[in-house]
């Protein structure tokens, strides 16, 4: 059997059912990366408004079958569940400290074909304006340069990961 780790932060609430369900999914796909939906509470009035893209098209459990777009992460670490040995053979060969560990793991799941979507919300995510997530971007030059930055160095480590298939 594999060990399954689930990533969270200490303001999100779980849903009774969230660890049955994602287990569920990750027997039935056997994909190294289980990701569920969420819904989403605003715990301050100027916080900035989140609207994660619908990822399945049948409204069932799904492996989700590559899309460019995909590279880029689809949802917060805290909808995660992710095999532990997938997880460290990741970090230990190729993780870099200014990546996201979130975004890190997404794309090295992404890169292997190996992401299960849950589209049942399992968690309340809850939106601060003191998140890290949360910080305002003044322009989308701003964006499109810390967007590219993140990217071309995920990018960078994520191509190194020829070999995650075979792990």
């Amino acid at each position: 059997t594999k060990d399954i780790v689930f990533l969270c932060d200490q303001d999100d609430l779980w849903y009774p059912n969230k660890i049955e369900t994602m287990l569920k999914a990750y027997f039935q796909h056997k994909d190294r990366l289980i990701v569920s939906d969420l819904s989403v509470e605003y715990m301050a009035e100027d916080v900035q408004e989140y609207n994660p893209e619908v990822l399945g098209k049948t409204g069932n459990v799904e492996h989700m079958k590559l899309r460019a777009k995909w590279l880029r992460i689809m949802r917060p670490g805290c909808v995660y569940a992710v095999e532990r040995e997938f997880a460290q053979m990741c970090f230990s060969k190729y993780w870099h400290e200014n990546l996201a560990h979130d975004l890190f793991i997404w794309q090295c799941a992404y890169i292997a074909d190996s992401i299960t979507y849950v589209p049942t919300p399992l968690i309340t995510y809850r939106r601060f304006s003191e998140s890290a997530t949360s910080d305002k971007i003044t322009s989308k030059k701003d964006f499109r340069i810390i967007e590219n930055e993140i990217f071309l160095e995920s990018l960078i480590a994520a191509r190194k990961i020829s070999e995650i298939s075979d792990c």
